[in-house]
């Protein structure tokens, strides 16, 4: 397939160089507005419960410290929390402030925390980890993650556990901070900026920022997939939905063709409301409340999930449309009309996003986490454009609902239809 004409990308300067530290910086001018976007990203690692609920907890109380506080008395957001393993530091403000918002990263990394703060972020991680873990969706989320790898891997895990976040002391805060290597980091800033005065500034705000140890080479791998299947039933009583949660494993995104293919392909099924799954479910026999497919990135690996919120009552019907679509789409991929329009409206998309700060953004921060690297910009929308049927087929042919892990969650005495939760 020829790119879609009338979908030139724009022109993207990036402006990238590692610091003596290790840490990669990449820079992006786009004066579209008078303003700074700047996403910090540092990889920890997570061994253990009591781990991740220390970097939640540091998380937390990153937005306390004195100069991040400065920052946004002169109108600058803060934004901080943990994403699987990557602690993400978000910053925000008017051009004008790259000055504060230097200090505020300097504050960051070299983090003067009093116990005092800690406390209240620890009391404010413990609540969040307590109201995540009450939400239907995150307990579907988590048996489904349960399902597919035999047990919830830590890095699936939205929050740790608020009996862990509780336990939290001041030195296991620091001690989470002391893991945090400049060499295991990435800093994206886009908007309103001069490279070369804004990159002395930010090599300046990180200089003291130096490895606790010495570098451990290595990627951390996701976990291999569990044998079983299931279908997997989890009943919860009185639930007004039951999830219907299927997830596959796929290509990785350094894989740059396949990880293509796999967008779209994700898109087709469920990206949007004229998806095949939406169309289906929904619209045409009025069983869903919501549908959606999508990647999601697991350390190393994507992973395509499958939801659907049914009523409970209609959940076996449910169940089997949803796998009559996926089978269909398996066995004979997409039609023409479907590629072409679903591969316009991706590149469109990544040309209107790319235009937009926000976007841009996270865009770069996205690609540098996954491995990909700022080349992703281009490389991502030029091998959506080049996809043929062919390559989106061979993907979607890995998705046939028998090669998939299946969970139903929700009230299952609701309908007769499905097994006996007992």
């Amino acid at each position: 397939m020829t790119p879609p004409t009338g979908l030139a990308l724009p022109p993207v300067d990036i402006v990238g160089t590692h610091h003596s530290n290790g840490a990669d910086l990449v820079l992006s001018p786009l004066r579209t507005v008078p303003l700074l976007q700047a996403h910090l990203a540092v990889e920890a690692p997570l061994r253990t419960a009591a781990e991740t609920a220390a970097l939640d907890v540091l998380a937390a109380t990153v937005p306390a410290l004195d100069a991040c506080t400065a920052f946004e008395a002169v109108g600058g957001q803060v934004a901080v929390t943990r994403r699987q393993q990557w602690l993400m530091v978000s910053l925000t403000c008017v051009s004008g402030q790259a000055g504060p918002l230097a200090d505020a990263l300097a504050a960051v990394v070299s983090l003067h925390a009093s116990d005092h703060m800690v406390d209240q972020a620890r009391a404010k991680a413990a609540q969040q980890a307590t109201l995540v873990s009450s939400v239907p969706a995150v307990d579907s989320a988590r048996q489904l993650w349960e399902a597919y790898y035999g047990h919830i891997p830590l890095y699936a895990e939205p929050t740790a556990p608020a009996q862990h976040v509780e336990q939290v002391t001041t030195d296991d805060v620091r001690r989470a901070h002391r893991a945090l290597r400049p060499d295991r980091s990435h800093l994206v800033v886009v908007g309103d900026l001069d490279p070369r005065t804004l990159l002395t500034r930010l090599e300046n705000a990180l200089a003291d920022w130096r490895p606790a140890s010495p570098r451990q080479d290595g990627t951390a791998t996701a976990v291999a997939p569990a044998r079983d299947r299931g279908p997997h039933l989890r009943h919860r009583p009185g639930w007004s939905q039951t999830h219907l949660r299927y997830a596959a494993p796929c290509t990785t995104r350094q894989d740059l063709p396949r990880f293509a293919a796999a967008q779209v392909a994700s898109l087709l099924l469920g990206g949007n409301f004229s998806s095949r799954i939406n169309t289906e479910l929904r619209e045409r026999h009025g069983l869903a409340y919501r549908t959606s497919a999508a990647l999601t990135d697991h350390l190393d690996s994507d992973v395509i999930v499958v939801e659907a919120d049914v009523s409970p009552g209609n959940a076996a019907r449910a169940r089997r449309h949803l796998d009559a679509v996926l089978e269909d789409f398996a066995e004979n991929g997409p039609t023409d009309d479907e590629l072409r329009t679903a591969v316009r409206h991706t590149v469109g998309k990544y040309t209107l996003g790319l235009g937009e700060q926000t976007t841009r953004a996270a865009c770069l921060m996205s690609y540098l986490t996954s491995g990909l690297g700022p080349s992703g910009v281009t490389g991502i929308p030029q091998a959506i454009a080049a996809l043929t049927r062919d390559d989106v087929r061979d993907i979607a042919h890995r998705w046939h609902p028998t090669g998939m892990h299946r969970l139903l969650c929700g009230d299952l005495t609701a309908d007769p239809g499905i097994a006996d939760p007992s």
